[in-house]
C-alpha cells in the first residue's frame, strides 16, 4: 500500500529522505506471532510512503488489519465484512491502494 503524505503531524513528516524501520512485538501474544510493521522513519512532505507489515497468525483466522495517522484511522481491511476494505478520508493522507490489495491486503504472512 503506498500513501501519500501532504501535511506534518505527531513528528511523521520531515525534511529529510525517508528510512524505514522495523517493529517487532514481543512473542507474548496467543496466535499473533512475530509481527514485523515496516513504516519510513520519516517522508518529504508530498512524497510517497510504503506501510507494510508481516506476520505469523499460527492457523488462526485474521480478523483485522488497520492503520492510522495519528489517532485517525486512514485504512482498515476485515476480510469477514462487505467490502473488506475500507480506505477513510483524513486530511493529507492519500492511499493508492492496487488492485491486488482487497485479494491479499498488501500484507505477507
Amino acid at each position: 500500500m503506498e500513501v501519500s503524505v501532504d501535511r506534518c503531524g505527531k513528528g511523521t513528516v520531515f525534511d529529510d529522505a525517508p528510512t524505514e524501520k522495523e517493529l517487532s512485538t514481543r512473542p507474548k501474544a496467543d496466535c499473533l506471532k512475530d509481527l514485523k510493521i515496516f513504516v519510513p522513519e520519516a517522508v518529504i512532505m508530498g512524497n510517497a510512503a510504503t506501510l507494510s507489515c508481516q506476520y505469523d497468525l499460527e492457523q488462526a483466522a485474521l480478523y483485522s488489519v488497520r492503520w492510522y495517522f495519528g489517532t485517525e484511522e486512514f485504512y482498515r481491511y476485515v476480510p469477514k465484512e462487505s467490502p473488506p476494505t475500507l480506505v477513510f478520508p483524513v486530511s493529507g493522507i492519500n492511499v493508492d491502494m492496487p488492485d491486488d490489495i482487497v485479494e491479499k491486503p498488501g500484507f505477507d504472512s
